[in-house]
C-alpha cells in the first residue's frame, strides 16, 4: 500500500476506535438509565404506600396528586432517556461498521 493510503488506514482505525468506544459508552449509560428507572418506580411505590395511608386532608390530597404525576413522569423520561442511549449506540455501530468497510475496501486495493 502507498504511504497516503497507510495514513488513510491509522485515520480510519481510529476514527472506528472512537466509535466503538463511544457505542460502549452510550450502552453503559443506557443501562444505568434504566437501572435508575427501575429503581426510581419501586421506591416511589415504596413510598406511596407508606406515605399515603388513611384518611387524607385537602393539602394531601394535592400531595397526593402531585406525587402521582411524579411516580410516572420522573421513571418514565429515565426509560426515554435509556432508550434514546441505546439509539445513538445503534448509530455509533453502524457508523463504526461503515469505517471497517472503508479499511476492507482499502485493504483490497479499491479505495
Amino acid at each position: 500500500m502507498p504511504i497516503k493510503s497507510i495514513k488513510k488506514a491509522r485515520k480510519l482505525i481510529r476514527e472506528k476506535r472512537k466509535c466503538v468506544n463511544a457505542s460502549q459508552w452510550f450502552c453503559q449509560i443506557s443501562l444505568a438509565f434504566f437501572l435508575a428507572a427501575i429503581l426510581t418506580n419501586q421506591l416511589a411505590y415504596a413510598f406511596f404506600d407508606i406515605a399515603f395511608l388513611g384518611e387524607l386532608s385537602t393539602a394531601l390530597q394535592q400531595a397526593k396528586v402531585v406525587w402521582n404525576v411524579l411516580m410516572y413522569f420522573i421513571p418514565g423520561l429515565l426509560m426515554i432517556l435509556a432508550a434514546t442511549a441505546l439509539v445513538m449506540a445503534g448509530i455509533n455501530g453502524v457508523v463504526a461498521f461503515c469505517y471497517k468497510q472503508q479499511l476492507a475496501s482499502l485493504k483490497r486495493g479499491e479505495g
